[in-house]
């Protein structure tokens, strides 16, 4: 913990000198002088050593208009804090026991920002209070954000809670926003964040913790901004309105920070299974994939059927099986040529093959394989800007509407992190419908 032990201001305002005060010190001064005086008998007068001593040049004082400087008490950034939280929260100031007894166990590592935040919320104290769900959001938003929520942000939180958000949900995702981390290390420490790792199992983890549900949800404290939010929530609408569903996740395989809607919902994954398809090829059998290079360039870069074929003859649906279990994804569902999957299943066989591309040479030439598809949302968007690697699919059966869908998968190197992104519809054989949609996660990838 830092502390600031010591702040020493300038007082600013001027000391008023009274003229008549000085002439009465230098009146004072002068008798005090003339005292010393002794007179021999001869009638001279003489300074004793005494009045020599004392009679000694000294420095002398200049009057000056500058300010002096005045140290004041220590400031404990701590209590400050410990009562910061009682005044939102609570309504009051902590006492002088709860603030010693909050900074003293912060200062020796008993307990955490984040547990000092639950110690208050759980508190009977907290409970009695009886805040309507509304209110809560307001309390917290004003606590960790700093701000009052608008009518968009309100509904964003109340629809987290309508959809399944406890209010322990809530306040986890308030601690681990950015804006929350800021506010802490003004007072010089910063919260602990949960699930926050560099190694590429986070991703992993953080996929698989998210709660589905049919609402936008930020991921790893990320809170949308009311922009990119109605922005996202309009691109939906408009999908909805035509009859579509649609899933999407984002992710900052970096921050493991994020934003997904309805992520458990399966849909048709058509050609973008490709894409697990051969890193899962590539990784468990490397020599193999050497030799077929030529078919799984085809296969990547203009969706090849026949390719894709030739590959499920040959090696069948063993590895990219191998490659689900490895991954968390249940391998009954890569039993078929084309599978069903959720948002939640391809984004973490991407998850994957961004894992492999990173860490093996020959993985990152079959990433490269995919740098330059002929046909990709993900790409076509990107492109101009920054590299992707990226595999989508699309397919129109009038005869079995469940084979009904597009869908996009791939990752985006931008200068502020690598993203993760999976689109998945039922838009038939059409990529288009979901640009907007894209546009307007984009926005949310610039905040993040």
């Amino acid at each position: 913990m830092k502390i600031n032990n010591n702040i020493t201001r300038a007082r600013t305002n001027k000391v008023p000198v009274c003229v008549g005060t000085i002439v009465l010190s230098l009146l004072i001064g002068g008798c005090s002088v003339l005292g010393r005086f002794s007179t021999d008998t001869t009638g001279s007068t003489t300074l004793s050593s005494q009045t020599l001593s004392t009679m000694a040049p000294t420095e002398p004082t200049v009057e000056t208009d500058a300010p002096a400087e005045t140290t004041l008490p220590p400031i404990n950034p701590e209590a400050e804090f410990v009562n910061l939280l009682y005044m939102e929260l609570l309504g009051r100031e902590a006492t002088e026991d709860e603030k010693n007894n909050l900074v003293y166990a912060m200062d020796n590592n008993s307990i955490t920002v984040n547990t000092v935040v639950l110690s208050v919320i759980n508190s009977s104290e907290f409970e009695s209070k009886r805040y309507s769900d509304e209110t809560f959001i307001n309390i917290c938003y004003k606590l960790f954000m700093r701000n009052i929520p608008d009518v968009t942000m309100q509904e964003y939180w109340m629809n987290l809670m309508e959809n399944g958000y406890s209010r322990a949900d809530i306040i986890k995702e308030f601690i681990n926003a950015e804006a929350f981390r800021e506010l802490c290390s003004g007072y010089g420490f910063l919260p602990e964040y949960d699930g926050s790792s560099d190694d590429f199992y986070s991703s992993k983890e953080a996929i698989s913790n998210i709660t589905d549900m049919e609402a936008v949800q930020g991921i790893g404290g990320y809170v949308p901004s009311t922009y990119a939010l109605t922005e996202i929530n309009s691109a939906l609408e408009a999908l909805s309105n035509r009859g579509t569903k649609v899933g999407f996740i984002v992710l900052n395989l970096q921050t493991n920070q994020g934003i997904c809607y309805n992520t458990d919902r399966q849909f048709y994954t058509a050609s973008s299974i490709k894409g697990p398809f051969a890193v899962s090829l590539a990784k468990y059998n490397p020599e193999a994939a050497e030799r077929w290079n030529n078919t799984i360039t085809n296969m990547l870069v203009n969706s090849d059927n026949d390719a894709y074929t030739a590959l499920n003859d040959s090696f069948r649906r063993t590895y990219i099986q191998q490659f689900c279990e490895e991954w968390g994804v249940d391998p009954a569902l890569c039993v078929y040529k084309y599978p069903q999957l959720a948002c939640k299943d391809l984004a973490l066989l991407w998850v994957g093959a961004y894992n492999y591309f990173e860490e093996d040479e020959f993985g990152d030439s079959i990433g490269a394989i995919m740098e330059d598809p002929a046909y990709s949302l993900i790409h076509s968007e990107f492109e101009d800007v920054y590299t992707t690697r990226s595999k989508a699919g699309w397919e129109y059966d009038e005869n079995n509407s469940k084979h009904n869908g597009t869908a996009d998968a791939g990752i985006v190197y931008t200068d502020h992190g690598d993203y993760l992104i999976v689109i998945m519809s039922t838009v038939p054989r059409d990529i288009e419908p979901l640009r907007p949609l894209l546009k307007a996660l984009e926005n949310s990838i610039n905040e993040m």
